[in-house]
Parts: structure tokens; C-alpha cells; sequence
């Protein structure tokens, strides 16, 4: 009877708990899919197990408790790569995938550096391809630069990360490869970001937290998009 009682409360409890949350899907970017739970009371509210993918490999997963991203967090690029493994609850980086001098990212810090010196560069939270789709997102190629030849210009994004780990600035700058004087900036809005997309672990200068700059090669993805090299 004990157990037949025990069977009763899981029967009628699990369908109780299922309807607590409704599961969503939507597009992050035109080649990332996302997958993710929000409360059913107010239908916005981030709850539980959220995924990412491209095509059918996915490129991040984790869980959220009320918007806020808890526990382990895994992030891969579109070849299954892993980049990154952070914990939300300890606020931990336990890996972040190497770079070599093939990256599309540079960094830069306002400071003296020399063979003494123990500077660290500033790490986006969700990798070096998740973490920055919703940058990407931000800009789209004006109508009269749409048709911009990837051969003649160079595209470059420039993110200024502040010593307390937040994003505080946002350019893309559009050069020419034939004319150094023929030069185009725009200055994104970054208020149209969620905090958790401002995030990052900061560039440190001799264990000191310190502003830093990256600069993050791209090119055109389709007609008015940018995508990271």
C-alpha cells in the first residue's frame, strides 16, 4: 500500500510540475536555433534547461533559474569544438579553448608589457563563437553599403570591456583594403543587450583587473549581415 501511495504523489505530481514551465523555440541568429523554458504565469521568465544549435550540433547548453543562468554552462562552435565550460553558481571559468595566431581576435590593454609582466586577457562568457552572437545580431549593413565586397574591405569589431568585466563599448568599423583614408564607424546601442550578454571575466595587468579593447576580424554573411572570421 506504501508503495502503491508512493506511485500515486509521482503520477500526480510530475504533470502538475510540467505545466510550470512551456517550451519555446525561436532563432538567435538565421543559422542558430534555440531551444529554452519559460514560466507558464508570465510566459517570459527563463526557467529551466536551455540549448542552442546549429543545424543539428549544439553550441551551448545550461540551465536557468528566474532569467539567471545557474550551474555548469557548456559552449561549443558549429564543428562541436569545445570553447568554453564556466559555473554560473561559483562564478568559475573551468576551460576556455586556446588561441593561436590564426584567431580573429586580438586584445589590447593601456599598459606597459614586458617579460615581468602577468597580463591576462578579457574572456567573453559563452565562448568565442556563442558569446558573441547577439553582438552580431546588433549590427546589420546599412542599405547603401549593402553589396560591400568582402575582397576591398575589412570589417573589425571593437568592444571595450571595462575592469569590472562589463561590456562599455561597441564599434564596427568598416575599412578599405585600397584606401586607408576611406574609413566608416558606427557605435552600436548596448542598452539593447541583456546583462548576462555584457558580461565577461576582465583583462587583468599583474593580477590587477584593467580595462581592455578586442578586436574581432569578420566578414559579410549574406547581404547585410557580419559573421566573426
Amino acid at each position: 500500500m506504501k508503495n502503491l501511495f508512493f506511485l500515486l504523489i509521482i503520477l500526480l505530481s510530475g504533470p502538475v510540475f510540467a505545466q510550470d514551465v512551456v517550451q519555446h523555440e525561436s532563432k538567435l541568429t538565421p543559422i542558430i536555433k534555440e531551444t529554452y523554458n519559460v514560466l507558464k504565469s508570465d510566459n517570459k521568465t527563463l526557467q529551466g534547461q536551455y540549448a542552442a544549435y546549429y543545424k543539428k550540433q549544439l553550441v551551448a547548453a545550461g540551465k536557468y533559474d528566474k532569467n539567471a543562468r545557474i550551474g555548469y554552462w557548456t559552449f561549443f562552435d558549429i564543428h562541436g569544438k569545445l570553447m568554453q565550460r564556466y559555473n554560473y553558481n561559483d562564478r568559475t571559468l573551468n576551460y576556455e579553448a586556446p588561441e593561436d595566431t590564426t584567431s580573429s581576435f586580438r586584445y589590447m590593454i593601456d599598459q606597459n608589457i614586458d617579460t615581468t609582466t602577468r597580463a591576462t586577457k578579457p574572456v567573453r562568457l559563452g565562448g568565442r563563437y556563442f558569446g558573441y552572437l547577439r553582438y552580431l545580431n546588433l549590427f546589420k549593413l546599412p542599405g547603401e553599403l549593402v553589396g560591400l565586397n568582402d575582397n576591398l574591405y575589412a570589417i573589425t569589431i571593437e568592444l571595450l570591456v571595462s575592469p569590472g568585466g562589463r561590456l562599455a563599448d561597441y564599434k564596427v568599423h568598416i575599412q578599405s583594403r585600397m584606401d586607408k583614408d576611406e574609413n566608416q564607424t558606427f557605435n552600436m546601442n548596448i542598452n539593447l543587450l541583456k546583462d548576462e550578454d555584457k558580461m565577461f571575466l576582465p583583462a587583468t595587468y599583474n593580477h590587477v583587473p584593467v580595462s581592455a579593447t578586442i578586436f574581432i576580424r569578420c566578414h559579410l554573411s549574406g547581404k547585410d549581415r557580419i559573421e566573426i572570421d
